[in-house]
């Protein structure tokens, strides 16, 4: 919305749309992942109104910022690598989930994970035309302050995706029971 350049806002708008289901409103991601808690036994209220682990709540503040700071290369940036890492990180989780579907949890409902997969490589191909349509504007593209802030928006933007991965890393480790790990570990 806030980009002065229409062919990116078209291609930020084709993610944005996805992500609210492409017109097929039971396809909105925040329904699937509705449903996919409720497959597990999580009462979709109380999940909504627990607090946030402060790394996750550091990751959306930090998104917000990047998004909303009025800097459209930083904010590109960020789009571009949230974007371009996306599909590894399903990649990696997927496998896990399929694991506790079949050995914990047969009712598990992982469409969320799978159907916002499927979308990634259309995220992704909309982020490279976004950042074609911004080398294109000018004969030079970028100016290297333009290229300076996008690789901030990059760099910021993969900081905060780990930084939100290694708290959850440390809310399960703290979940764990002490013989749990050193079982695991062995």
């Amino acid at each position: 919305m806030n980009t002065e350049d229409e062919t990116v806002a078209d291609e930020l708008t084709k993610v944005l749309y996805s992500e609210l289901g492409d017109g097929r409103t039971h396809l909105r991601h925040e329904l699937l992942y509705r449903d996919f808690l409720r497959s597990i036994g999580i009462d979709v209220h109380r999940a909504m109104s627990s607090p946030m682990l402060p790394s996750t709540w550091a990751y959306i503040e930090g998104m917000e910022q990047l998004y909303s700071d009025g800097n459209h290369a930083k904010a590109l940036g960020a789009s571009f690598g949230l974007e371009n890492m996306a599909i590894t990180m399903w990649d990696h989780l997927i496998p896990g989930l399929t694991y506790l579907k079949a050995a914990r949890y047969p009712h598990m409902d992982i469409t969320y994970f799978t159907f916002h997969r499927q979308l990634e490589s259309t995220h992704e191909e909309a982020m490279e035309h976004a950042v074609a349509a911004v080398q294109s504007t000018t004969n030079a593209g970028m100016s290297d302050q333009d290229m300076h802030d996008f690789r901030y928006g990059v760099n910021t933007v993969l900081g905060y995706l780990e930084n939100f991965w290694m708290g959850l890393e440390r809310r399960g480790s703290l979940d764990r029971e002490p013989h749990e790990i050193h079982h695991h570990a062995a």
